[in-house]
Protein backbone atom coordinates (compact mmCIF):
# COMPACT_ATOMS: atom_id res chain seq x y z
CA UNK A 1 0.00 0.00 0.00
CA UNK A 2 1.30 3.57 -1.12
CA UNK A 3 1.49 6.30 0.56
CA UNK A 4 -0.80 9.22 -1.00
CA UNK A 5 1.22 12.32 -0.90
CA UNK A 6 -0.52 15.46 -2.43
CA UNK A 7 1.10 17.79 -4.82
CA UNK A 8 1.83 21.16 -4.81
CA UNK A 9 2.01 23.33 -7.73
CA UNK A 10 4.25 26.43 -7.60
CA UNK A 11 4.34 29.27 -9.86
CA UNK A 12 7.81 31.73 -10.13
CA UNK A 13 8.18 34.12 -13.01
CA UNK A 14 11.63 33.31 -15.21
CA UNK A 15 12.95 36.27 -17.08
CA UNK A 16 13.41 35.76 -20.72
CA UNK A 17 16.99 34.57 -22.08
CA UNK A 18 18.07 35.12 -25.64
CA UNK A 19 19.85 31.62 -25.47
CA UNK A 20 16.93 29.94 -25.30
CA UNK A 21 14.94 31.84 -28.18
CA UNK A 22 12.74 33.77 -25.90
CA UNK A 23 13.13 37.47 -26.22
CA UNK A 24 10.06 38.97 -25.56
CA UNK A 25 6.80 38.36 -23.45
CA UNK A 26 6.76 36.69 -19.94
CA UNK A 27 7.39 32.62 -18.82
CA UNK A 28 6.39 30.81 -15.97
CA UNK A 29 8.00 28.23 -14.60
CA UNK A 30 6.15 25.71 -12.44
CA UNK A 31 7.33 23.20 -10.10
CA UNK A 32 5.25 20.48 -8.71
CA UNK A 33 6.55 19.69 -5.17
CA UNK A 34 5.03 17.08 -2.97
CA UNK A 35 3.62 18.04 0.25
CA UNK A 36 5.39 17.04 3.28
CA UNK A 37 3.56 14.66 5.21
CA UNK A 38 2.17 15.23 8.59
CA UNK A 39 5.06 13.20 10.17
CA UNK A 40 8.10 15.43 8.44
CA UNK A 41 6.49 18.42 8.95
CA UNK A 42 8.92 20.51 11.09
CA UNK A 43 7.42 21.48 14.40
CA UNK A 44 8.70 22.86 17.67
CA UNK A 45 8.49 19.61 18.99
CA UNK A 46 10.33 17.96 16.56
CA UNK A 47 13.24 20.82 17.01
CA UNK A 48 13.12 19.89 20.50
CA UNK A 49 13.97 16.55 20.31
CA UNK A 50 15.79 16.49 17.75
CA UNK A 51 18.10 19.71 20.20
CA UNK A 52 17.23 17.07 22.90
CA UNK A 53 19.04 13.87 20.66
CA UNK A 54 21.80 16.26 19.87
CA UNK A 55 22.35 17.37 23.68
CA UNK A 56 22.24 13.40 24.78
CA UNK A 57 24.78 12.94 22.10
CA UNK A 58 27.31 15.32 23.63
CA UNK A 59 27.28 14.71 27.06
CA UNK A 60 27.12 10.72 26.55
CA UNK A 61 30.42 11.81 24.54
CA UNK A 62 31.68 13.85 27.24
CA UNK A 63 30.88 11.56 29.82
CA UNK A 64 33.07 8.51 27.93
CA UNK A 65 35.86 11.28 27.49
CA UNK A 66 35.94 12.18 31.37
CA UNK A 67 35.75 8.18 31.75
CA UNK A 68 38.87 7.79 29.77
CA UNK A 69 40.19 10.37 31.50
CA UNK A 70 39.69 9.04 35.07
CA UNK A 71 40.68 5.32 34.12
CA UNK A 72 44.30 6.94 32.89
CA UNK A 73 44.22 9.19 36.65
CA UNK A 74 43.82 5.75 38.56
CA UNK A 75 46.43 4.22 36.32
CA UNK A 76 48.79 6.85 36.74
CA UNK A 77 48.33 6.51 40.64
CA UNK A 78 48.80 2.99 40.48
CA UNK A 79 51.69 3.34 38.79
CA UNK A 80 53.36 6.32 41.09
CA UNK A 81 52.50 4.34 44.38
CA UNK A 82 54.55 1.37 42.79
CA UNK A 83 57.17 3.86 42.09
CA UNK A 84 57.30 5.58 45.74
CA UNK A 85 57.35 1.45 46.95
CA UNK A 86 60.54 0.77 44.73
CA UNK A 87 61.88 3.71 45.65
CA UNK A 88 61.22 3.21 49.44
CA UNK A 89 62.59 -0.27 49.35
CA UNK A 90 65.88 1.05 47.33
CA UNK A 91 66.46 3.66 50.15
CA UNK A 92 66.16 0.76 52.41
CA UNK A 93 68.63 -1.44 51.10
CA UNK A 94 70.68 1.97 50.90
CA UNK A 95 70.74 2.59 54.30
CA UNK A 96 71.30 -0.90 55.78
CA UNK A 97 74.39 -1.18 53.26
CA UNK A 98 75.81 2.23 54.68
CA UNK A 99 75.08 1.19 58.18
CA UNK A 100 77.04 -2.28 57.31
CA UNK A 101 80.13 -0.27 56.08
CA UNK A 102 80.07 2.77 58.67
CA UNK A 103 80.22 -0.88 61.16
CA UNK A 104 83.17 -2.62 58.90
CA UNK A 105 85.11 1.01 58.86
CA UNK A 106 85.10 1.06 62.82
CA UNK A 107 86.36 -2.31 63.48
Amino acid sequence: MKNSVSVETQTAPCQPHEAFGMTDGRENLTINTPEQPAHHRTTKNNIIELSEDLRLKQLTAENQRLKTLVENLAFDKLNQAQRIMELNKEKSRLKKALADSILECQN
